[in-house]
Parts: structure tokens; sequence; C-alpha cells
């Protein structure tokens, strides 16, 4: 809540305070983003190590695929683009029902409309600090969903988004 003055000003005081939230988000994210620095990646895993899960829609990312290879190290796929990934389109990985978990660079603002539409294994996903806007039945249907942390700059949530994840016990 912001306090106005009877004159509907923001006080100095309330002002500077804004002011370094403002700033200390920022810092945050710069934070968050040094983390991981692999902004043209996506890290997934779908039960198999000689399967990979290929997206519906491979222009759904605001950049292209180049690989899809499965790193025994890290042991999970990794979806490679050849520039930075800045959302997950519509119908991106509808249906893709081994996918089981999925790690979202921190670059991407919208998930979009049926986005993980039916991904019925999908039992965790990370929705980045970035994101503003999730699309309508952007999960819908993801039965394994147990649980989402939905960050605090989401100011959109599309009809249906979460419709039929019968496992989803917590939203924070």
């Amino acid at each position: 809540n912001i306090l106005l003055n009877e004159n509907n000003i923001l006080s100095v005081d309330e002002k500077a305070r804004l002011l370094a939230e403002k700033s200390r988000l920022e810092d945050k994210k710069v934070e968050i983003e040094q983390k991981n620095p692999f902004h043209n990646e996506i890290y997934y895993t779908n039960g198999s190590t000689t399967d990979a899960t290929a997206p519906v829609d491979t222009g759904a990312f605001g950049a292209n695929i180049v690989s899809n290879l499965y790193n025994e190290e890290k042991g999970c796929w990794i979806l490679s683009f050849d520039g930075d990934v800045t959302s997950i389109g519509a119908g991106a990985f509808q249906n893709c029902s081994s996918l089981t978990s999925i790690k979202i660079p921190c670059r991407v603002t919208s998930i979009g409309d049926n986005a993980f539409y039916g991904c019925s294994s999908l039992t965790s996903i990370n929705i980045p600090y970035g994101v503003t806007s999730i699309g309508k039945s952007a999960f819908q249907g993801c039965s394994s969903l147990t649980s989402v942390a939905i960050p605090y700059g989401v100011t959109s949530i599309g009809k249906s988004a979460f419709q039929d994840c019968s496992s989803l016990t917590s939203v924070a």
C-alpha cells in the first residue's frame, strides 16, 4: 500500500523507501541471473536417458532450438537455443506426457496459453522471478504437479491456468 498525504503527494520518506525496495529487487534479479548464466538452455527430465521430449512448437521460445541432448553429469536433458529464451510460447510442451520436471531460464517473462497443457507426469516446475504472465490453461491437466511457487511479479494468470491439477496441494 502506498500512503499519500492530504495533498495526494508521496512523502519523501515513503518515496525513498520505495526506491530502496525497487533497487533491492533489481539487485536480487541480477543475483539470480548471475547464478544461472545459461539463458539459452532449458533443463528437463522425462524419466528416460535415451528418448528426448520434443517441444510441440519449436518456435515458441524467442530463439531457435539447436540441440536437445542428455547430459549424463547433470542427469537431465538440455534443450539448447541459438539465443536467449524469453518466453515459453503457446502450446510449447502441450501433451508432452512424459515430461516430469523443467527448469525455465530466468529471462523468460511469459508462459503462454496451453504451454504445459496435458503434461500429466510433470511433478515440479520453477517459475522464474521475471515471469509476469501465465496464460490460459498453461498448466491445465498437469495432474502430478504437487506444488507451485508463483513469483511476486506475476500480474496476470489466465483462466483455467491450473485446472485439473488434482495433486496440487500448495500454491505460494
